[in-house]
């Protein structure tokens, strides 16, 4: 399956924010769920390398709850698509707050993932991933820095993520935001996001465009729709 290394880079990104609470970014945020509170998101996106690797095409859901002692776990399913071809995704994430974030105070969790891979048989265990996350506000800004760790069974291999984000909050329904986003192993994302609140603490669509910063320029879009309950 030549087009392997694009299809998971697009479904696993959807793991590399455990629980996605900071959506439309990939760098994960320090706020928690509270304790019987959960959301429902849905994303689709389209990745774009360029050169002759094809154009993979994602969908996920992911349903999460606070569980307590300041605690969150979803559980997220995914599917991708590229030359008539799919792969499937399941993984269970979540996260823990050591520091309660708060409007005036940072707050630091720790971030994990463990995710399985199906691409024609059954499915196998692909992703591993842990992480520290904090956030600190600062008047209408938010401040984002995560520092991690994952794991490719299929490739073997380990790696160090890291990403930094700025959000602006405030803006009447919107908040917009920007981050840079990587790895020891590929170049950096350049992403920009917009995230409208359709209904106040209920209903959130967002939207996210991103380049890849290396000479091939690949392409990430996607769109989101979050409903709190």
């Amino acid at each position: 399956m030549t087009f392997r290394p694009l299809l998971l880079a697009g479904l696993l990104a959807g793991l590399t924010s455990a629980a996605h609470a900071g959506r439309p970014l990939i760098t994960e945020d320090a706020g928690v769920l509270d304790a019987r509170d959960c959301e429902l998101e849905l994303v689709g996106s389209r990745e774009r390398a360029g050169g002759d690797l094809p154009t993979v095409r994602g969908a996920s859901a992911q349903l999460g709850c606070g569980v307590g002692l300041s605690t969150q776990v979803a559980l997220l399913v995914g599917r991708a698509r590229a030359d008539g071809e799919r792969a499937d995704v399941l993984a269970l994430v979540g996260k823990t707050a050591l520091r309660t974030l708060t409007d005036t105070q940072g707050g630091a969790v720790i971030a994990w993932s463990v995710g399985g891979e199906r691409s024609g048989g059954s499915f196998k265990h692909e992703t591993t991933e842990l992480k520290a996350v904090y956030t600190q506000p600062v008047d209408q800004w938010l401040l984002h820095a995560n520092l991690g760790w994952t794991r490719s069974e299929s490739a073997r291999q380990n790696s160090t993520l890291w990403s930094v984000a700025a959000e602006r909050t405030g803006l009447g329904p919107f908040d917009a935001m920007a981050e840079v986003a990587g790895d020891d192993r590929d170049d950096p994302w350049l992403n920009a996001g917009l995230r409208w609140t359709a209904i106040t603490d209920r209903l959130f669509v967002d939207a996210s465009y991103g380049v890849q910063m290396n000479s091939a320029r690949a392409k990430l879009a996607t769109i989101g729709l979050k409903f709190a309950f």
